[in-house]
């Protein structure tokens, strides 16, 4: 059956229960702890997510990499002996010629990872950090930059600046996604990645009023989502949370996930998900993915139990 995959980078799993989004919440919802990661940081988790793997595993540490393989191991050795707190190196060699790239869908074909994407026959994948999106997020930079002015030189009329560009933005992402999304109907994995939600977190978790309308957007997002992709097993998923600083906010040790069949997940990762949507694309409806899954469980759970 077909899966849509709805990425919403920094969505905060106790802002949804609060405010009771049931587009958001779907049959099932929770928590996934990040205590597998030394940083939270949007490249490493949602590169797990993408290969099922941890982030030593997987190599994905920053948004960029060097393009030279030489300097990009060279880079990997001096975190590892201490040195990336010296300045400058990065930028001699710039000087000498050397660039970064963003990390996409190439740096695993090149890796030989096995990725969620791997398992479909005709993915459509939107703007998904670390394998296709613009400029890394898909943010665009004069939004970055107004978000960098705002927490220097704050101001109303700024604010009220920023608040405007950050939803025209996403209204186009967002007609666009679902334009693409009626387009490949055909498609029998969609995934589609939203970056907004981060930046508000990051500008006004702590602002109530803020919050609480980004938040119902979202909610009415994820339903014209769905029904647009039609009959599929819908997995809303995020890389982190927000937690106040204040009026501002910054990354919390949790992330989101929900789902519209009702199994039960025990403490899971970000990179617990790839089996699950293996299952689902093999599955020809949601009650029968719910069976696989279930199956699987009860045999895994005999198994431990020493029955065969």
């Amino acid at each position: 059956m077909k899966v849509l995959i709805i990425a919403l980078d920094g969505l905060e799993f106790d802002i949804v229960k609060r405010y009771e989004l049931r587009n958001l919440r779907q049959k099932v919802y929770g928590k996934i702890e990040l205590n597998n990661f030394k940083k939270i940081s949007t490249p490493f988790i949602w590169a797990s997510f993408i290969t099922g793997l941890p982030p030593e595993k997987h190599g994905v540490d920053s948004m960029r990499h060097w393009r030279s393989p030489l300097l990009q191991y060279a880079r990997k050795l001096s975190v590892k002996l201490g040195l990336r707190r010296v300045k400058g190196k990065g930028r001699i060699a710039e000087m000498l010629g050397a660039r970064k790239t963003y990390f996409t869908s190439e740096y695993y074909r090149k890796k030989k990872l096995e990725t969620i994407f791997d398992l479909a026959e005709n993915p459509l994948i939107i703007n998904m950090p670390t394998w296709n999106a613009e400029d890394g997020y898909g943010t665009p930079k004069a939004i970055n930059e107004l978000s960098r002015r705002f927490l220097t030189t704050k101001n109303d009329d700024l604010e009220r600046r920023l608040w405007e560009e950050i939803w025209d933005n996403f209204n186009r992402q967002h007609e666009r996604n679902l334009k693409l999304i009626g387009e490949h109907n055909e498609s029998d994995l969609i995934a589609v990645y939203y970056h907004t939600l981060d930046t508000i977190g990051h500008l006004w978790c702590g602002v109530e009023e803020k919050v609480e309308e980004a938040y119902m957007r979202f909610d009415e997002a994820v339903y014209q989502l769905k029904k647009a992709a039609g009959n599929c097993f819908a997995l809303v998923v995020s890389d982190h949370g927000m937690k106040p600083v204040g009026r501002y906010g910054i990354h919390s040790e949790h992330a989101f996930y929900s789902m519209n069949i009702n199994i039960t997940l025990e403490k899971p990762r970000i990179f617990d998900f790839k089996p699950l949507i293996s299952l689902a694309l093999k599955a020809e409806n949601l009650e029968g993915l719910e069976d696989l899954w279930n199956r699987q469980v009860v045999l895994k759970k005999l198994s431990a139990l020493g029955y065969w």
